[in-house]
């Protein structure tokens, strides 16, 4: 099981390291972040770009995988997407639960991680 003490602290740690926070996005496609210092390789993206809340497009200037490092466990971040002027790092909800068979919850506190075991299957019941 996942601590979410654990996953809050990586995400502060990120912010240390790359002066810019991390937010939960139950909205994005895919993670973004401004600085391509947190990517494992750089893959650059011509001509690509996305469309923000205001109906502007900005560029995209890379794209590849990182980690978030935990006491607990690693995370992939698959998707990673470097968008120079966002003010905001972006963790796709969506992306990090499929990338890492979890769900997560949200509630007035906060938000909870949890692992979603994966099947078994039981031939007594066949």
């Amino acid at each position: 099981m996942w601590k979410q003490a654990s996953l809050v602290a990586a995400l502060n740690q990120k912010n240390l390291q790359y002066q810019q926070p991390w937010v939960m996005d139950s909205g994005a496609s895919a993670h973004k972040s401004s600085s391509n210092g947190i990517l494992l390789s750089h893959h650059p993206l011509s001509h690509s770009s996305i469309i923000v809340g205001n109906g502007h497009t900005i560029p995209i200037s890379y794209h590849d995988e990182s980690i978030l490092q935990t006491p607990m466990s690693n995370f992939p971040l698959c998707n990673v997407l470097v968008v120079p002027s966002l003010v905001h790092n972006l963790l796709s909800v969506h992306q990090f639960t499929r990338d890492n068979n979890c769900s997560i919850e949200f509630d007035a506190l906060g938000f909870s991680i949890k692992d979603i075991p994966a099947p078994v299957c039981d031939a007594s019941q066949q």
